[in-house]
């Protein structure tokens, strides 16, 4: 699948790109032609380069064997060769389907592969030597993938209790991406709440550094939580991604004053939750994936 193609044209030739590749997902195309094939009586030479940091390397060149008179294809970068699916690589004889081009499958796309590209041609036109040449340029985007599930500090134990008031941490990892890179947004509800709300407090919770990885970035993001004792329980979620979050859940459950408050993990999704207070006894059921989680909240 190609996201969109860039053609940028000069006067007499022209190099098509995939603007824009998602991360393995996409298809690389790259090509270089000349665009006004009536402007050129022959082609001698079609070479496609990419821009590094000691300036442009050739890739690819299509050349007329002068001898033999035969189309050769000569890689300078093998890393490229390997990739490449071949559309068409000829330059005589001379047609409107003169030129170059290839494809890069999706799961073959390295992270190096965006930059700019440039496509010379030489040849001539009514004797004369004509060389042209022009630019395109390719971005790689990439997409955040996961989201770890939530921790808890200080860590929890079986039957680990926390009192109202206790200061802890809930921590999350994530991939979010690059061009750009993605936050980590931190999310809770309530028992008193429908929807999950953006955490209110900015000061409550460190966005984390970035730490490339490859093509990815990843980032951990800390949330400090006091613990209260006004709600039956507080959910937490960690997400990332813009149109299809990238999300993570944990669920806290918070009692009246004269309970401590308990906090676990469960999984992310297809969860029900019960609960029940009888003479003071809060009881909790957590129906995930079929499987149900029973546990009790006493008063001390």
């Amino acid at each position: 699948m190609y996201i969109s193609d860039d053609i940028v044209s000069c006067q007499s030739v022209s190099i098509v790109t995939s603007r824009e590749v998602n991360y393995q997902e996409d298809k690389l195309k790259l090509g270089c032609s000349p665009s006004q094939v009536s402007m050129w009586s022959y082609l001698v030479r079609i070479t496609l380069s990419k821009n590094t940091s000691i300036g442009f390397q050739d890739i690819v060149t299509v050349h007329l064997n002068i001898s033999t008179l035969r189309n050769e294809t000569v890689w300078t970068q093998q890393v490229w060769q390997h990739r490449a699916t071949i559309i068409k690589e000829y330059i005589n004889p001379h047609t409107t389907d003169t030129g170059l081009e290839f494809d890069i499958q999706a799961e073959d796309v390295l992270c190096s592969d965006d930059g700019t590209f440039r496509c010379n041609a030489i040849g001539g036109s009514m004797n004369a030597p004509i060389e042209r040449e022009t630019m395109g340029t390719v971005e790689l985007l990439v997409k955040p993938t996961t989201v770890n599930q939530i921790e808890v500090s200080p860590k929890q134990e079986m039957e680990k209790l926390y009192k109202p008031n206790t200061l802890i941490e809930l921590s999350c990892t994530g991939t979010v991406g690059r061009n750009p890179a993605g936050e980590l947004r931190w999310c809770y509800r309530r028992d008193d709440m429908f929807n999950f709300i953006g955490w209110p407090n900015a000061d409550d919770y460190d966005p984390g550094m970035l730490v490339s990885i490859g093509c990815q970035n990843i980032r951990t993001s800390t949330l400090r939580y006091n613990v209260s004792a006004d709600y039956q329980y507080t959910e937490f979620r960690c997400e990332t991604g813009d149109s299809e979050p990238i999300q993570s859940t944990t669920l806290s459950y918070d009692e009246t004053t004269s309970m401590l408050f308990k906090i676990i993990s469960i999984c992310e999704e297809n969860s029900i939750i019960f609960s029940q207070n009888y003479h003071n006894i809060i009881t909790v059921s957590v129906f995930c994936y079929n499987t149900q989680i029973v546990m009790q909240l006493k008063p001390v």
